[in-house]
């Protein structure tokens, strides 16, 4: 027994899993022991255990106690509705069969609103595949709307006080631990420490641990609120600041040196990391904007006085990329500020009211939960949005295997769906990936539980003794032990709770494989035939796109930077649509790195062409802010310069646009090169002959903005040339 403990502990660190198997199994086994041997009613007895496996096995109900309990409530009333939709629908094939359409594609749609919507998902699904089968019964519509909602509750009060579980620390947890190492990090930088090395692993670690795809479902800040829009802001703008703080250690020597006005920035930064890190962690006020503020004001400053000065352009130019790279992580500290606020639920500061506008990058602050919501229902009602192709895929899954077992007029029916609902995937790979064990477990499933009906007989009390020791096993198998072993018990399980319901012999087993079969084959037709290869065909459309718009974006800064009237034209809703692909492409991104991949991994480092598109998007877009009524250039030959790079620039990210929109490893071509352009030495000698701090200000803030757009472009094809070398490849690994 020790070394059983030790095995489980080992891969259920905490006994998670199993402590929710026994919540959940304690819940079913009293609801269906009180409907089935106590009220002597069977329909009573199948909606109340089905209405807890529904919500404690077949969903992922996660956050802190207070959240699961609203989520399971939620659940309780959307199923109420469902039931008695499906129960009045269930007298015809085709009344069904569109009702299914309908609501698989409405609830699974309604993912768009996070992984609370996403983890119950199919739970709620079983709330209309139950009742929408034969027998056409609408007199026992009381009893199914009361087996429900005891079941539910019995499950939410399981869940409150058997073996009670936290939750995960959450998103914003690891985000505070993220920047509390960025913080160590730069204070490494700043004091010299001899632990610079391991401060700055730590922190790229922290980082990295922030990843989507390093992330369980329900910790992933993906819903359309302010909290979750202000922890993904936060989140992206913290990788910025660390980004910075790279790029300043990497320049800056060893041991480091640092201009004065750079440590000033960078203390600045490190002052404001730790009011962030104790609003996080809920020991501290919101921080506050105005150091950050003051700080950027006093950067400005501190150049303006210095181009100004005798001889000062000469002296500044020499440590420019320090400077710059702290004035960016100055910028991107603020924008962590804000986003931590917003994060909190804070309100708005006053000096951020451009900021907060219906153009600037927080409006979601101000605006109400309705309009986030029609917003993002907005957003993913395109045939290019990988929620909506879900949606539509599983709806027509599930209509066709309810036609199917309507059709064929298949006993228990019921089975059909539920195999189609659990085995189909985003993608056809990975729904055949996930068929095979399930058949293999459900074949070995069936023998046993053959050979338990045939030895047992109608003896309902061996059943009623074994099914709590099943139902544990049961929940607790798929996730610990594998999908196989966990679709073998859940056979045994239903064969031992519907042998307690009606007389039944071992061809029960047999109806289960058939089941599983024809719902299997049904997910993997449809999976072929609706948007097969996932999201990893539309990760590459929505990274090509967002990666056009934005060079676009490039070219319209620098002549907006250089005083070209026509660059102010359209620029709001061209900024719609740039946040509008980010969107698409966020969601991409997310549903490909949860997708099995054939053969080997992708060549393409997606987090670092995703965290590009965010910096063209919000860096374009700072710039334009900032330099919104720029005048014309004194300086003919420096705004030639300026739009060239631009130019050279834009079409460096139309090149890996290009590359990735047909399966190919992103090549930027040539990069121009460190040192100083030539065009930011010209405004240089210009500004020194005749005073123009303003236009050197312009000159000098677009160098910096292309220098990290052309550090982010060595990143991507860094990466890209890492993986196609580790893999021996030379093209896309699955073309």
């Amino acid at each position: 027994m020790i070394a059983l403990l030790e095995a489980v502990r080992t891969r259920d660190p905490g006994f998670a899993v199993l402590r929710r198997a026994v919540r959940v199994a304690l819940a079913a086994c009293v609801v269906f022991y009180l409907g089935r041997y106590v009220l002597d009613d069977t329909v009573f007895a199948v909606y109340a255990v089905f209405g807890v496996v529904a919500l404690g096995a077949l969903s992922d109900v996660s956050g802190p106690p207070r959240h699961r309990t609203r989520t399971l409530l939620g659940c309780l009333g959307v199923g109420l509705v469902l039931v008695t939709i499906g129960t009045l629908v269930a007298a015809s094939t085709a009344a069904a069969v569109l009702g299914m359409l309908v609501v698989g594609f409405l609830v699974a749609f309604a993912g768009v609103g996070g992984p609370r919507f996403t983890g119950v998902a199919n739970g709620v699904h079983l709330f209309f595949i139950l009742p929408c089968f034969p027998p056409y019964a609408p007199d026992t519509l009381p009893q199914r709307l009361l087996g429900l909602t005891l079941g539910v509750l019995a499950l939410t009060l399981a869940d409150r006080w058997v073996l009670t579980d936290p939750g995960p620390p959450g998103f914003a947890h690891r985000l505070r631990e993220a920047a509390a190492a960025v913080g160590d990090h730069l204070d490494a930088l700043l004091t010299g420490d001899d632990r610079l090395p391991e401060r700055r692993a730590e922190a790229q670690g922290r980082i990295e641990r922030l990843r989507l795809s390093a992330l369980p479902l329900g910790e992933r800040p993906a819903g359309p609120g302010r909290r979750d829009r202000g922890l993904t802001h936060a989140a992206d703008a913290l990788r910025a600041v660390h980004g910075r703080i790279l790029a300043i250690a990497d320049t800056a020597g060893t041991p480091p040196t640092l201009p004065a006005d750079v440590v000033v920035a960078l203390a600045a930064v490190r002052r404001s990391l730790l009011d962030v890190c104790a609003a996080l962690g809920g020991v501290g006020p919101p921080p506050d904007l105005r150091p950050v503020d003051r700080a950027i004001a006093r950067d400005a400053a501190a150049r303006l006085r210095r181009l100004t000065a005798p001889g000062g352009v000469a002296e500044l130019l020499p440590d420019a990329p320090l400077r710059v790279a702290a004035l960016e992580a100055l910028h991107a500290e603020r924008t962590l500020v804000l986003a931590t606020r917003a994060a909190v639920g804070a309100p708005p500061p006053p000096e951020a009211a451009a900021d907060t506008g219906p153009d600037g990058p927080f409006w979601y602050v101000c605006a109400s939960g309705w309009s986030l919501w029609r917003r993002r229902l907005a957003t993913h009602l395109t045939l290019r949005s990988v929620y909506l192709q879900n949606a539509a895929r599983l709806a027509i899954g599930l209509a066709v295997a309810r036609w199917v077992a309507g059709g064929l007029e298949l006993q228990n029916g019921f089975w059909v769906l539920l195999a189609t609902l659990s085995l189909m995937r985003t993608s056809v790979t990975a729904t055949r990936a996930a068929l095979v064990p399930a058949f293999a477990g459900t074949l070995a499933g069936a023998v046993v539980a053959a050979g338990l009906l045939a030895a047992a007989g109608p003896e309902t009390v061996v059943y009623a003794i074994v099914f709590p020791l099943l139902l544990v096993a049961a929940l607790a198998g798929g996730p610990l032990l594998g999908p196989a072993v966990g679709q073998g018990l859940f056979t045994i399980l239903v064969s031992v709770l519907f042998a307690q319901l009606s007389p039944a012999g071992w061809s029960l087993a047999g109806v289960r494989i058939l089941d599983v079969a024809v719902g299997g084959i049904v997910g993997v037709l449809i999976g072929v035939a609706v948007w097969p290869s996932g999201g990893r065909r539309e990760v590459r459309r929505a990274a090509a796109r967002c990666l056009t718009v934005g060079a676009d974006g490039i070219e319209r800064t620098a002549d907006l930077l250089t005083g070209r009237p026509r660059a102010r034209e359209h620029d709001s809703p061209r900024g719609v649509e740039e946040y509008r692909l980010l969107v698409l492409f966020d969601a991409s991104y997310a549903q490909y790195r949860s997708e099995p991949h054939p053969r080997r991994d992708d060549p393409v480092d997606w987090l670092a062409v995703l965290g590009a598109a965010h910096r063209l998007y919000r860096g374009s877009a700072a710039l334009r802010r900032r330099f919104a009524d720029a005048d014309p250039l004194p300086w003919p030959v420096v705004t030639a310069g300026m739009r060239a790079a631009g130019h050279v620039t834009a079409e460096r990210y139309r090149r890996v646009a290009s590359a990735l929109a047909v399966d190919e490893l992103p090549d930027p071509g040539p990069d121009p090169g460190p040192g100083l352009p030539e065009w930011v030495r010209v405004a240089a000698e210009k500004c020194d002959q005749v005073d123009h701090p303003e236009a050197m200000l312009r000159v000098i803030d677009l160098w910096g903005w292309l220098s990290w757009l052309a550090d982010d472009l060595a990143r991507i094809s860094a990466g890209a040339g890492e993986r196609s070398a580790q893999h021996g490849l030379d093209v896309d690994v699955d073309p």
